[in-house]
């Protein structure tokens, strides 16, 4: 079998992409000065607001990067990969839901100092449990259960962790 010689763009499409490239950055940079300028004039909730929206896109583009630059994974991680984005959406579902209404128990005084980490713990469990064999069925099948799941509850916890600590 014979290999291919590598295919090589003629030069007046690589000016023109590097063109093209150039202009693009070109107006990014104008546009982003022009943001920049707007972002001094808002107030400063708003300002805070959309800064977090672009630190949360930064991070979620961020993690598309090991994707992107991977060639190849193995059956075994690409099953726990899943498991570990299922576990930190489920905290997060899980902290926007559990934290006000442990704030609501503690005004109506129904809440005692050992229930709480005890319901919580009992939640997660169950949580992942459930969520283990709902949001990635198909990692079950072919024996690689203990991975997948094993990701989850990674995720889960790592979730846990930076949310206590960044909170």
């Amino acid at each position: 079998m014979s290999s291919l010689p590598a295919a090589r763009l003629p030069v007046w499409r690589w000016t023109r992409r590097c063109v093209g490239a150039s202009v693009a950055a070109g107006g990014l940079c104008v546009l982003a000065l022009a943001a920049a300028r707007q972002f001094t004039l808002l107030d400063a909730r708003i300002a805070g607001a959309l800064l977090g929206g672009a630190v949360a896109a930064a991070a979620i583009a961020a993690g598309t990067l090991p994707v992107l630059l991977s060639q190849r994974i193995s059956q075994r991680c690409s099953n726990a990969l899943p498991g570990f984005g299922a576990g930190v959406m489920l905290a997060a579902t899980s902290f926007s839901l559990i934290v006000p209404a442990l704030a609501a128990a503690h005004e109506l005084g129904a809440a005692s100092g050992l229930v709480e980490p005890a319901a919580s713990v009992l939640g997660a469990v169950a949580v992942t449990i459930a969520g283990s064999h709902e949001v990635i069925p198909g990692s079950h099948e072919k024996g690689h259960a203990t991975s997948a799941t094993a990701a989850l509850v990674v995720g889960f916890v790592l979730m846990m962790v930076l949310d206590n600590a960044l909170a």
